[in-house]
């Protein structure tokens, strides 16, 4: 029995057995089910719901036995959410973004919380003014 598992002792049977299934592979056509949901550029979480890590895929390939590999590539989690702002705004200003969310991502790893409190809000600045002026309900603006 599983310490993590507290009703699995109702599982036993006659013999005192618990059957399991483990799954060690199954096969998924990742590459054909992402042309017919249109995806370009998938992402993908390794974890668990709280706590995880987020890839890019940057290349399927098929073995020779069939299978699909993936080669993955970790993206930081800015990057994910510049994927997701730039949709939203005019692509005239998706480089000073671009460039706002990459001092933001060097400096959390790099400076102190003074410096990435600045750059969080030169970022977000930058976001809410390029949606807001999308959205019409500010003129022009300069970032």
């Amino acid at each position: 029995m599983h310490p993590a598992i507290p009703g699995e002792s109702r599982q036993l049977n006659a013999k005192g057995v618990i059957a399991k299934q483990l799954v060690s592979f199954r096969q998924f056509n990742f590459h054909p089910k992402l042309k017919r949901m249109g995806v370009d550029q998938p992402l993908i979480t390794l974890g668990s719901n709280t706590q995880f890590t987020i890839w890019s895929v940057i290349d399927i390939e098929t073995s020779i036995s069939g299978e699909t590999i993936l080669f993955l590539k970790h993206v930081k989690p800015l990057v994910c959410y510049q994927r997701l702002i730039t949709r939203s705004i005019d692509s005239k200003f998706h480089p000073q973004i671009k460039d706002k969310l990459g001092r933001l991502t060097d400096d959390i790893y790099k400076a102190g919380r003074d410096s990435i409190v600045d750059r969080s809000r030169e970022a977000a600045c930058a976001i809410v003014n390029a949606y807001m002026l999308k959205q019409g309900y500010i003129e022009k603006i300069k970032i």
